[in-house]
């Protein structure tokens, strides 16, 4: 909960929900999950999507009469009358018109379709390229290569769409940078064996969280990037490796120290 109130706090002050919606869909999966709560799967989807588009709805309002140095409350506050005047609009004037750019976000296939219309027409294959890149990045640390390129692909976006973005910053999702390095075939065969390596990785977890329901709680961490559309493959494969790196430490401190009360005080189970 501590983890979610800052969180929280953090999505407040940059006006940025992206991170924040995903934690929070992990977390109500494996609740619901946990407490076999079917029954109320339907009524939670409908409340969570009518959430999700008055928020998307209220966003651009909220980030004009945003301030930084806003105190935590204050942002809650300017964001509350936002979604309440985004509301209001939505009853007492019924465009529904107006929810048509927030279908865009939600639906990231739009990514995709832009990578088809202009790659190879406008812009030429790239053979694998950005995948060696990708594996330079998540495998090199910074420590040794302080001219890395950093995370972000809105260079590849601009490249590979002919689109200029702006105010935002967004990749072209693993399965355009498969279709930019491989083709249609190409790209169907990697999403294939990507997701054949995501079941791999939460299939042992699953097995694990036999032993300990804990281990529930490493499926939203180390598959986080994976679950964010628009992310590219350096962006998933930098994170998973890093997050792999970092539970596998915490597991081992866990099991050190235990092991350790264990021997001081071989009474307590």
């Amino acid at each position: 909960m501590v983890i979610f109130i800052l969180e929280f706090i953090v999505a407040l002050q940059s006006a940025m929900f992206h991170e924040l919606i995903i934690w929070v869909a992990a977390f109500i999966f494996i609740v619901f999950y946990r407490y076999n709560l079917r029954k109320f799967i339907v009524p939670m989807l409908v409340v969570c999507l009518s959430f999700l588009f008055i928020l998307q709805g209220a966003k651009p309002v909220y980030r004009q009469i945003i301030d930084q140095n806003s105190s935590p409350l204050e942002s809650l506050t300017l964001l509350k009358d936002s979604m309440f005047q985004q509301i209001g609009d939505l009853s007492f004037q019924g465009d529904i018109t107006k929810f048509s750019d927030s279908l865009p976000r939600f639906n990231q296939g739009w990514i995709v379709n832009d990578v088809m219309n202009y790659v190879p027409l406008f812009e030429p294959y790239a053979y694998g390229q950005t995948i060696s890149r990708g594996l330079y990045m998540s495998i090199v640390p910074r420590f040794f290569d302080k001219n890395k390129q950093t995370a972000g692909g809105q260079a590849l976006f601009e490249q590979y769409t002919g689109q200029l973005l702006t105010n935002t910053v967004m990749n072209i999702s693993l399965l355009g940078e498969m279709y930019v390095n491989f083709g249609r075939i190409g790209a169907i065969i990697c999403m294939f064996i990507f997701g054949l390596l995501i079941g791999f990785l939460y299939k042992n977890i699953f097995l694990l969280s036999f032993q300990s329901p804990l281990w529930w709680a490493w499926i939203p961490y180390v598959g986080f990037y994976a679950f964010k559309a628009e992310e590219g493959f350096a962006e998933i494969l930098s994170w998973i490796i890093k997050s792999l790196v970092v539970m596998a430490v915490i597991i081992f401190l866990a099991n050190f120290f235990t092991k350790r009360e264990n021997e001081v005080f071989p009474s307590v189970k």
